[in-house]
């Protein structure tokens, strides 16, 4: 019973974490943008954005940034929920 308590602990863990990667294939609709927008990741996995303009350029770049970091402020959150369900 605790092994299986255990696994379903550690794939919720691991769906969970995975949620707050970024994607990094396929196609995502902007409302905002004006023309298409192109982006492409080296092999190291940094963001390479081709724009027409510099309005949608800038938008990619946000939106970009953005979906890198989130892992950041999601593990920060789950840190500061720990934290509060399991005092010291």
């Amino acid at each position: 019973m605790l092994l299986v308590l255990g696994l379903l602990l550690v794939g919720f863990a691991t769906y969970t974490v995975r949620q707050s990667f970024a994607q990094e294939s396929g196609t995502i609709q902007l409302p905002k943008l004006k023309a298409k927008v192109t982006i492409q990741r080296d092999k190291w996995g940094i963001p390479h954005i081709y724009a027409a303009n510099s309005h949608d350029l800038f938008m990619a770049q946000g939106y970009i940034h953005t979906q890198d970091r989130f892992w950041q402020m999601d593990f920060g959150n789950q840190r500061i929920l720990q934290q509060i369900l399991l005092p010291h």
